[in-house]
């Protein structure tokens, strides 16, 4: 058993059922999944966070996707990159950003600043198999608002890391991931965005070590 020889405990838990989209759904999360969850608790806790509801089954729906994508804006596209390269380097999941600035800026001049992560996440078919990972403080852009929506309709796992009371993206989330401040404290908020990032990489080291991943 996977859980037990990683990290010498017992799991307590099979099914996490979650706020899900569409209602019915729910997360098994599996082992891989509980010890990924399980080792960002512990990394977020060197830093004085406690553990984020949804970490377990976001890790889950990430390492069990044939393909990921991370997108934000701003600050938060910075985290979603670099969680993108620590993710394939570490990992070798089949994992990129929406950071290409020729693409999203065409989408933007051509068809409006809503259409700039979701007209380029189009064009790579998101299926049930793939999940996207969404970085937004507010949770309202209208960008990734369209881009959450889109893919939760094709049936595509979406995870949102956004703020304490980050909005209307994550009303199209499978998972969603709050960080412990509003948005008001934006530049907090991004460090655990990075945080929560770099837990998941800590995690995907101990899976490789043990052949998992």
């Amino acid at each position: 058993d996977l859980l037990p020889r990683l990290l010498r405990t017992g799991s307590k838990h099979v099914v996490y059922a979650i706020r899900p989209y569409p209602a019915s759904r729910v997360i098994d999360c599996g082992d891989v999944g509980r010890f990924a969850g399980l080792a960002i608790e512990e990394y977020l806790r060197g830093f004085g966070f406690s553990y984020p509801v949804g970490s377990r089954q976001a890790a889950g729906v990430i390492l069990r996707a044939r393909r990921v994508v991370t997108a934000g804006n701003g600050g938060s596209l910075a985290v979603a990159q670099h969680a993108a390269q620590d993710w394939a380097k570490i990992g070798g999941i089949d994992v990129c950003a929406i950071n290409d600035p020729s693409m999203v800026t065409a989408y933007g001049n051509d068809l409006g600043f809503g259409e700039s992560i979701a007209g380029p996440i189009s064009r790579k078919n998101l299926t049930d198999q793939d999940c996207l990972v969404i970085y937004s403080g507010s949770g309202d852009s209208e960008n990734v608002v369209r881009a959450a929506r889109m893919a939760a309709v094709r049936g595509c796992p979406v995870v949102v890391v956004t703020a304490a009371d980050g909005g209307k993206a994550a009303d199209f989330a499978t998972v969603c991931i709050r960080a412990p401040f509003t948005r008001a404290r934006m530049q907090e908020c991004e460090d655990f965005f990075m945080l929560w990032s770099h837990g998941l990489a800590r995690a995907l080291q101990g899976l490789v070590a043990e052949g998992q991943c």
